[in-house]
């Protein structure tokens, strides 16, 4: 089996080599390296010649990262695709063959999510095994192609970040095909700080969210569903400003030395009275899938 492994990145040249030299040093031949580079203005370009083997496709307009996902998927005859973020990379040398090798073996197989390692989670499994799961996240995973180009790819959403992932998830348990988390296997996501903003980032993530229960779920749930996952934002939201400072990782103490304590507070109201008044004008654009999908869904999210 052919695998792409796709990254996109934007103005995050320094970290992005580790992010390229974990893909070229997997153990797995069978592979090429796509980078997306979603209109970089820093030395990203510059890359180019010192990565020769890597395929670079450069936008001069930013498309954003689920548009530039979408077209390595779309541009490519790999059977599967497998997501780098440009902050991420695999710590062992066999983690995308091991993946690969469970695709071959189960023709169900829709995605597959590695083991997430970060500064609050440095170390995982030492065993490697797979669980039933309703996601996958964008720094590491792989997704048959096939099963991906059939149920649309990524959706668009109306924020620029957060939830397609779920989405697509979704899509795919809806059309029959399994997802599964394969411990073991690690990503480390070593979340830079480069071009992120955390506010915005998490007005759209929680908008997002809202809209994906929104336009997802069956109507005889949104009763409950929808109120649940507003209040189940908020809790975070105050939570984070409320913890002990010791109690947090590196990553969360940086977040509120630089942008206070209760930074998700207004974020998280702003992208509540959005949804509201986005999801009483486009109600008639709900896709829900089967019920019997979405509470598959739920119990998975709710083992994991």
């Amino acid at each position: 089996m052919k695998v792409c492994i796709g990254i996109t990145t934007y103005n995050r040249a320094a970290i992005l080599r580790t992010a390229i030299q974990s893909a070229i040093s997997q153990d797995y031949d069978n592979k090429e390296i796509v980078v997306v580079d979603d209109a970089s203005t820093d030395e990203t370009p510059e890359l180019q010649a010192e990565f020769p083997d890597v395929r670079w496709i450069r936008s001069e307009k930013s498309i954003g990262y689920r548009a530039a996902r979408n077209l390595m998927m779309s541009e490519t005859d790999a059977d599967l695709f497998c997501s780098l973020d440009d902050d991420s990379w695999f710590t062992q040398p066999d983690g995308l063959r091991q993946g690969v090798q469970l695709f071959a073996s189960r023709a169900d197989l829709g995605g597959l999510g590695f083991e997430i390692l970060d500064q609050g989670h440095p170390t995982g499994s030492a065993e490697l095994r797979t669980v039933p799961s309703n996601m996958f996240i964008g720094c590491g995973h792989l997704v048959r192609l096939s099963a991906a180009r059939e149920v649309g790819l990524y959706h668009d959403l109306p924020g620029e970040y957060g939830g397609e992932e779920k989405d697509l998830c979704l899509r795919l348990l809806d059309a029959g095909y399994d997802v599964v988390r394969l411990s073991g296997v690690h990503i480390w996501h070593d979340k830079t700080f480069l071009t992120r903003d955390v506010a915005r980032q998490h007005f759209s993530g929680v908008r997002n969210d809202l809209w994906l229960t929104f336009s997802r779920a069956p109507a005889t749930m949104l009763t409950w569903l929808l109120p649940g996952k507003m209040i189940s934002n908020l809790r975070f939201a105050l939570l984070f400003g409320l913890k002990d400072s010791a109690r947090l990782s590196e990553f969360d103490r940086r977040i509120r030395a630089d942008n206070g304590r209760f930074v998700f507070v207004k974020p998280s109201l702003r992208a509540i009275c959005s949804f509201t008044r986005l999801a009483l004008s486009r109600f008639s654009e709900r896709q829900p899938v089967r019920g019997e999908t979405f509470r598959d869904y739920l119990r998975r999210g709710r083992s994991l």
